[in-house]
């Protein structure tokens, strides 16, 4: 069966002497594996289009009884130029697609998934400040679309109020602790201005993400606070590699 839809490319890999097979995540059929035959060639139509985070429009043969399919046309639906020219937004978008791998099943559609991972997208290429704001706003949407999204309104043991420090993360509930709840048993500190920053960034609004300004080290803690949250729920998820790139990347 022949199928067109749209589709961010999320790794490439070299196959044989000239092919390339890619992971791609589409819209209408989740992450697939495709290959690309003579993709590495230099009169290949699909030279300087598959490439990590292109947004593309992909043509391909889907067989039911195959992992890899063969790609047919591919053509760019979306330039984030950008992002290729800025190296720390290049290693925010690295980081939201290694998060996205990391969490989805292959042939498992999550179309409001593959919206949010655009729009991040789109956000982040135009981000003139703060661009790691656009990966902690994925990583939220992420993690409610798997089925963890954090709770945010109220401590997670007792039901009060978030209002004061200290304040605690609990993975195992997906929320936060109170000061009077929390103890030295319960997860790792967390400042109440990080917990303000993820009530702003859940916002579906991205054109408030680039308006919060936070200092580089205050937005990858909270990065890695939930993609800590992430790999402890995910079966068989391991440390997001990208993580320690983008925080020597940012940090300088």
């Amino acid at each position: 069966m022949v199928v067109k839809t749209e589709a961010v490319v999320l790794k490439t890999v070299k196959y044989g002497d000239t092919s390339k097979i890619i992971t791609a995540f589409t819209r209408e059929y989740g992450k697939l594996s495709l290959i690309a035959k003579g993709a590495r060639t230099s009169r290949s139509k699909f030279v300087s289009i598959l490439n990590p985070m292109s947004c593309i429009q992909a043509v391909f043969y889907l067989k039911e009884s195959r992992d890899i399919h063969l790609l047919s046309d591919a053509s760019l639906s979306r330039v984030h130029k950008s992002i290729v020219e800025d190296p720390k937004k290049t290693m925010t978008g690295f980081a939201m697609l290694d998060a996205l791998n990391t969490a989805v099943h292959t042939r498992e559609p999550h179309p409001v998934l593959f919206d949010h991972l655009v729009e991040a997208l789109d956000v982040l290429d135009l981000a003139e400040q703060s661009p790691v704001n656009s990966l902690v706003a994925f990583l939220i949407a992420l993690l409610r679309e798997i089925g963890y999204g954090l709770k945010l309104d109220a401590c997670v043991k007792c039901g009060g109020e978030l209002d004061r420090e200290p304040l605690a993360f609990e993975s195992q509930f997906g929320g936060f602790v109170c000061g009077r709840c929390s103890s030295s048993e319960t997860g790792p500190v967390v400042a109440m201005n990080q917990l303000k920053a993820l009530r702003w960034l859940e916002r579906p609004s991205p054109g408030a993400w680039s308006s919060l300004s936070l200092e580089p080290m205050e937005s990858l803690k909270i990065v890695h606070l939930l993609a800590g949250h992430l790999c402890r729920h995910v079966p068989g998820a391991r440390r997001l590699k990208s993580l320690s790139l983008l925080e020597s990347t940012v940090v300088g």
